[in-house]
């Protein structure tokens, strides 16, 4: 059976998650840089909170990033299980919907629901059979 809209489903999904990831890495690389941009220039004492918040909020945001690493994995061994065993990515594809279900919440990304659409299809549809 041709299973081409649960691979693409999945495919969108685990690129969804990827991209996030990078971008979380990408947003502490630059949080953590810009914190002693400001050294030479500007009195360090008036951005002292800032500095504080950047400290605790670059050490909070390694969680989603590694759930979307985590994720991302979930997906990609999903979509390479969808022909040999469907029932099998369908559970792949909801513990990765679980893992970046914190991300609708936001309303920005949805691969959750890409995630879940992709499981439903693999438990629901059945193999055609074949006549003889």
């Amino acid at each position: 059976m041709d299973r081409t809209i649960e691979k693409i489903l999945g495919i969108v999904g685990f690129i969804m998650d990827g991209a996030l990831a990078i971008l979380g890495i990408v947003v502490i690389l630059i949080l953590n840089s810009s914190v002693g941009l400001f050294e030479g220039t500007i009195d360090p004492a008036e951005f002292g909170f800032f500095d504080d918040f950047v400290s605790i909020f670059s050490v909070f945001i390694w969680i989603p990033i590694i759930g979307c690493i985590i994720s991302f994995t979930l997906g990609l061994i999903g979509v390479l299980n969808i022909k040999r065993n469907p029932k099998t990515a369908g559970g792949f594809f909801i513990s990765a919907a679980v893992l970046s279900g914190w991300l609708l919440l936001s309303g920005i990304l949805f691969q959750s629901l890409l995630y879940l659409a992709a499981a439903i299809m693999c438990f629901v549809r059945k193999p055609e059979e074949k006549s003889i």
